[in-house]
């Protein structure tokens, strides 16, 4: 509210003022100014104190709404909490039951495995049985074929009896069992190792590796100890490979039966030892292995050099030296005695050192059956060497070959190292015979030689072909 002030009336004269009174009156003035100051700043504060008001006002409508929707949320959340408890209620329920049920069915998957176990167990004494008893079984045939036995025991007499004094008797036993052989009688089982040392000319092969070691005046009977006594760089390739020697579990219980592996070792280390730039290669492994069912260490170490040096299988091992030829060669012979196979393989994508390395540096003891792995190397020692080894290849593939032209490559590579085995052997055999090898095929095989050499006492076996290029 505004004061105001009415004039003093005064009559017509002019009052009498002195200076005291003039004093106040100034005094009095200048509080009034201080005072109409003061209302307009008031009247100004009770205006924004107002606009302040409303503006809380405002601010506690929205934040009262806002904590009501606030709350609302809170709720709606609470009663979904309420809800997941619930479920994870009930599933933690559900799983403490399939725990249950999965420890149930853990003791029902360790009892069954116990059952396997105990009847792989009874699988394998079971097996054992029957190989025991098959082989007393073989022998026992052979046996009562006590004719044909002492036949074939007397040309063993009559050769051992030669020994190296006399190559002209030696010739004339082997000529008979080339004979017996070449009529189609079968080699007794507990000779053939006796026979194969008959058929080859393991003799001459020893004699040529005494020659080798004639300046230090080591004999024939000497020289396998003498090789076993010297360490070797091949022993640890030799030991882990040992483990890898049994391609069938018959094979696996022969070896063992008479403690063949350490006998298995010995060869091949001595073997290292005489040819030292070869040393070891595998594959060697599968040879001596098969050797010892037939022949005691020392005799398997000369027909293992045999094999190697009359035989020229040596080549086979060193890298990049012989193995490509045969390749080519066995290419060759399919083109002409299995063609459609041949094309078939090409779509595929398959190239025969897939298949074939493995067959001809294991002379087949890793793709066939024992019985007829021992048919094929009677053939072998017997006739052209590797010659039937391209022969049985051949006659696996033809055996083999419908079913062959309905895979893929990994099918095919499956076949050709698992279903060969189940080819009965008169019936592989017979294929083999049917099969006539190429000219030329047979020429690089006969242009096969091979021969030692030493530089500075260091023995090299060396195997090469008189056609360096392929024709």
């Amino acid at each position: 509210m505004d004061y105001f002030i009415a004039p003093l009336r005064t009559s017509g004269r002019a009052p009498v003022v002195d200076d005291d009174n003039q004093k106040e009156i100034a005094r009095l003035q200048n509080d009034l100014d201080v005072l109409r100051a003061s209302t307009v700043i008031a009247k100004h504060e009770k205006r924004e104190l107002k606009q302040i008001t409303r503006n809380t006002e405002v601010v506690c409508r929205e934040f009262k709404r806002s904590l009501e929707d606030k709350k609302s949320i809170f709720d709606t959340v609470s009663l979904e909490l309420e809800t997941l408890k619930g479920l994870l209620a009930k599933k933690q329920k559900e799983f403490d039951q399939c725990e249950k049920e999965c420890h149930v069915l853990q003791e029902v998957v360790d009892s069954k495995l116990k059952e396997v176990q105990d009847f792989e167990n009874q699988i394998t004494t079971l097996r054992d049985k029957i190989l025991v008893n098959h082989e007393k079984q073989h022998n026992l045939e052979e046996l009562l074929d006590s004719k044909q036995y002492r036949e074939w025991s007397v040309l063993i007499d009559e050769w051992n009896s030669a020994g190296g004094n006399s190559i002209t008797k030696s010739m004339l036993v082997r000529n008979k069992v080339e004979g017996r052989l070449r009529f189609g009688e079968g080699v007794p089982d507990s000779l053939r190792g006796q026979i194969w040392q008959i058929l080859t000319p393991v003799r001459t092969v020893i004699s040529d590796i005494e020659l080798l070691f004639k300046s230090e005046n080591i004999k024939s009977h000497q020289l396998y100890y003498h090789l076993l006594e010297s360490s070797s760089t091949s022993e640890k390739v030799i030991q882990k490979d040992i483990q890898r020697s049994f391609p069938n579990e018959e094979f696996r219980h022969r070896m063992l039966e008479k403690d063949r592996i350490r006998s298995l070792f010995n060869v091949l280390k001595a073997y290292s030892n005489l040819d030292p730039s070869f040393g070891y290669c595998q594959g060697m492994n599968f040879l001596v292995g098969f050797l010892l069912l037939y022949l005691n260490q020392e005799d398997t170490f000369w027909m293992l050099c045999t094999i190697m040096y009359h035989f020229k299988m040596v080549g086979l091992f060193q890298s990049g030296k012989m193995l490509p030829y045969f390749i080519h060669y066995f290419d060759e012979e399919m083109k002409a005695n299995l063609p459609d196979l041949k094309r078939h393989f090409v779509e595929e994508g398959i190239s025969s050192a897939m298949f074939l390395t493995e067959w001809l540096t294991c002379m087949f003891v890793y793709n066939l059956s024992r019985g007829t792995v021992a048919r094929l190397w009677d053939l072998f020692f017997f006739g052209n060497g590797q010659q039937e080894l391209f022969r049985i290849g051949l006659a696996i593939l033809q055996c083999l070959e419908s079913d062959l032209m309905k895979g893929n490559l990994e099918e095919i590579l499956s076949l050709t190292k698992k279903k060969a085995k189940n080819i009965p052997c008169k019936e592989l055999m017979g294929a083999a015979r049917r099969i006539q090898l190429l000219p030329s095929t047979i020429a690089f095989l006969n242009s096969i030689e091979s021969q030692w050499q030493t530089n500075d006492g260091q023995r090299k076996l060396i195997v090469r072909s008189k056609k360096e290029i392929l024709s």
